[in-house]
């Protein structure tokens, strides 16, 4: 829809008969080695993953030879912006997950993960830019799973995470949940109301109870708490 104005007054509209073609393909590598070692007090789940791969997406705008002035076609063919662009995509993780049975119904885990990522600016949305950006961030974790009695388990976390940009996230072996809460998210806003995400920076918290009653019934009290900014 294409809106007239006359000295901020709207003056008039006019539909506008264009047409988008969009065509997105990815290829990306993944290589990951972890080690895990078990001792009689504490575990420990170290490793680094690397990834690597590029994005090529293609678009074509076209529409009435009769707006080709309005909107800077050259060509006369209607064929208002054409891009078939390359970018390169990488992301580079290391990860450690320290637990601690202090006793048999207690155990602390503390975890420390680096980040670095460069993906492309602009790969899903028409009309498509070349360029990348970079992002690379030290995420702390914390985690307690306490059981102080056989029917009763409380449990907690604190963590940072940095988001996906396409379905690299979900090829790892570094861990995906902290005492049953989940820390690998693509995004968590629905991109249909938003638009896409790439690789944005979340801080997530949240307890939990559960309990197992002597009828074999089991209840569970859970909240979470997700905090992030994205533009």
């Amino acid at each position: 829809m294409l809106l007239y104005r006359n000295n901020g007054v709207l003056a008039g509209m006019r539909d506008l008969p264009l047409d988008i073609q969009y065509r997105g393909q990815l290829e990306i590598w993944t290589g990951e080695i972890q080690q895990l070692a078990q001792f009689d007090r504490h575990t420990l789940v170290a490793g680094t993953r690397i990834q690597d791969g590029d994005f090529m997406t293609r678009d074509l705008l076209t529409g009435d030879t009769r707006l080709s002035p309005r909107f800077g076609d050259t060509t006369g063919q209607g064929v208002f912006h054409k891009a078939a662009i390359l970018e390169d995509f990488r992301r580079i993780s290391f990860y450690a997950y320290e637990t601690w049975h202090l006793m048999d119904q207690l155990a602390l885990t503390a975890g420390l993960a680096w980040k670095d990522l460069r993906y492309p600016a602009n790969f899903r949305n028409p009309l498509l830019d070349a360029g990348t950006e970079h992002t690379s961030r030290l995420l702390p974790k914390a985690a307690l799973v306490w059981s102080p009695v056989n029917a009763l388990t409380i449990r907690g976390m604190y963590g940072q995470l940095l988001g996906g940009v396409s379905l690299d996230e979900s090829y790892r072996l570094e861990p995906v949940q902290l005492a049953g809460f989940s820390q690998a998210f693509r995004t968590v806003i629905p991109e249909s109301i938003v638009g896409s995400i790439s690789a944005h920076q979340l801080d997530l918290g949240g307890t939990a109870v559960d309990v197992k009653l002597p009828s074999r019934t089991y209840l569970g009290f859970l909240g979470t708490v997700t905090d992030f900014d994205v533009d």
